[in-house]
């Protein structure tokens, strides 16, 4: 009787940890996100601002994330210029504590991302090569001056940072398992 039962545990055992990484499932699909997340992260998605700490950028073209690293007093201007056209072109730099927080070739960074589940997804159909997968996901670790009084100014630019959104991407199924489109061979 005790051998029966043990056996029935190690078949059990067996047929769980010997998932395929080609079945779409919540699993599979929560792997593949997260390596997209991942891969997001090392390549600066998750982060806003010049990848250089001087730039210049005409008047009418200054963008919500310029305005906001201003106002939290990373960056300061070190000039005006008349450019092409009669525009106005301000010159801009890090200050000393926008130096601090910048990460070389990323920026100014808001965090790890950090899936939060899968909330649905396609049936992948008789080719079962594709799925609009449906999840959710935030940044952890965020930055003290992201979260400050004036960290509001960041909430349109970087929603993850304040708490989970819902994102919708394509997975892709390949000889190894799933993986997001732009991983795909193509």
């Amino acid at each position: 009787m005790k051998l029966s039962a043990l056996l029935l545990a190690a078949t059990v055992v067996l047929v769980v940890g010997c998932q395929n990484p080609k079945d779409a499932n919540n699993e599979n699909f929560s792997k593949a996100i997260s390596a997209y997340l991942a891969h997001q992260e090392e390549s600066g998605g998750y982060c806003i601002g010049s990848k250089i700490d001087h730039f210049e950028v005409e008047d009418f073209k200054l963008d919500q994330a310029t305005r906001a690293l201003m106002k939290i007093g990373f960056l300061e201007i070190t000039g005006h210029r008349t450019g092409a056209g009669f525009f106005t072109i301000t010159g801009y730099e890090f200050t000393s504590k926008g130096r601090e927080s910048f990460t070389p070739g990323k920026g100014f960074c808001f965090g790890k991302p950090q899936l939060g589940q899968i909330v649905n997804f396609t049936d992948p159909g008789p080719a079962g090569t594709k799925s609009r997968v449906i999840y959710s996901y935030q940044l952890t670790s965020v930055p003290a001056w992201a979260n400050g009084p004036d960290g509001q100014a960041f909430h349109s630019i970087m929603p993850a940072a304040y708490g989970l959104v819902q994102s919708t991407d394509t997975l892709v199924l390949t000889g190894n398992g799933w993986v997001h489109e732009s991983f795909a061979p193509h």
